[in-house]
């Protein structure tokens, strides 16, 4: 079990958890992830959780902020 405790959050999705827990432990992130299924099944709440943390490993690796800005064309 690798970081489950990263999305508090979220209740239940344990595969999913650890497998996106892995994705960010292991810093290999792919371009893209599609959240689907059911209505009502916490799509939206895992998907919000893992964005926080992506921004999360984000802001800590570059704690001036100056990547962010320059992405923003500042």
């Amino acid at each position: 079990m690798i970081l489950m405790d990263r999305f508090p959050d979220v209740l239940g999705h344990d595969a999913l958890k650890e497998r996106l827990g892995r994705l960010l432990t292991d810093d290999r992130l792919p371009n893209g992830i599609l959240f689907y299924g059911e209505e009502g099944r916490g799509k939206r709440t895992l998907a919000c959780a893992f964005a926080r943390e992506v921004l999360r490993d984000a802001d800590a690796a570059d704690p001036s902020g100056a990547a962010r800005e320059a992405d923003l064309g500042r």
